[in-house]
């Protein structure tokens, strides 16, 4: 514990949070930080004090406290980490109802030389072994762990959803030994789905019939249960997200899909602004409480 906290003190983390790394991290690039949009903006801000990927812990539920931990991840385009609010938002959503949660802050912007999830896909494994290892001392079982993540957060979900068991980087200790597969998936607005639309916006807004997934999800034998959620009139289409259901649906992954009509990327009808109109996060409590991720633990 000593030799963390003095790390994340080196690190300029602040003390809640966790460095994914040691001193062997992947494809290092100088360009690339771990913070908000908010904090890169704000004076003094220092990039070489913010280099490291990390995890921030929320606080323990209080009440109803079930065995499941969800991973909450930002989207920003794989350019910045822009959704802290929509990140906070579900923390507390998910806390009250005695889930565990966990944000993942990962490197951007996009690296060079590399494809656009790159680091973020090599993040996102690495967290979800510190999850997992954390799982007994914190309280949850370690195969009741789930990813809800926005826009290229929603994204990097779906790698960390089907692609678990294609390694993202070499091993660079014995943490890489801790398998990365997740139980249980919520791609909220998902960007870069589909095959006209890999690093922007969808071209032909989906439609075609020789528009198809990216290649980057492998749906393997991890590939687990997904709620999806999206609008219709997203610049990133919400074809995908049902293309992604199709393939869940052939698999045999019992899953959620739930396409707003009218509504734009953030799931509003004023140009992508973050107004939530109505209470659809229920549509993804309904979902948990149906996967058994809201069961109360037994009071002992």
């Amino acid at each position: 514990m000593l030799a963390l906290a003095w790390l994340t003190a080196s690190l300029g983390l602040a003390a809640t949070a966790v460095p994914l790394w040691g001193d062997r991290m992947p494809d290092r690039q100088p360009q690339q930080v771990a913070a908000q949009l908010a904090e890169t903006k704000a004076a003094g801000f220092c990039a070489d004090a913010h280099r490291m990927p990390y995890l921030t812990w929320h606080d323990a539920p209080v009440s109803n406290r079930t065995d499941s931990c969800m991973i909450l991840i930002s989207g920003g385009g794989y350019r910045n980490l822009c959704d802290g609010e929509w990140v906070d938002r579900f923390a507390a959503y998910l806390t009250a109802r005695g889930i565990h949660c966990v944000s993942l802050w990962y490197r951007t912007p996009r690296p060079q030389g590399l494809p656009i999830y790159q680091t973020a896909w090599e993040d996102g494994q690495r967290a979800v072994r510190l999850v997992r290892r954390a799982a007994k001392e914190r309280g949850f079982n370690p195969e009741k762990i789930g990813v809800l993540g926005f826009s290229a957060g929603a994204h990097l979900a779906l790698m960390l959803a089907t692609s678990s068991q294609t390694p993202a980087y070499e091993p660079t200790d014995a943490l890489d030994a801790v398998p990365c597969h997740v139980n249980l998936a919520v791609p909220i607005f998902p960007a870069y789905v589909l095959s006209d639309g890999l690093e922007r916006s969808n071209v032909r807004k989906g439609d075609g019939a020789d528009i198809t997934l990216s290649d980057a999800f492998r749906f393997d034998a991890k590939t687990c249960p997904m709620c999806l959620i999206h609008g219709s009139d997203d610049i990133y289409s919400s074809i995908g997200s049902v293309m992604v259901y199709r393939k869940l649906h052939e698999m045999g992954l019992s899953s959620d899909l739930h396409v707003f009509a009218g509504r734009g990327h953030g799931l509003n009808k004023e140009n992508g602004l973050l107004r939530v109109l109505d209470r659809w996060e229920d549509r993804v409590g309904d979902f948990l409480k149906e996967k058994g991720f809201q069961d109360r633990l037994p009071r002992g």
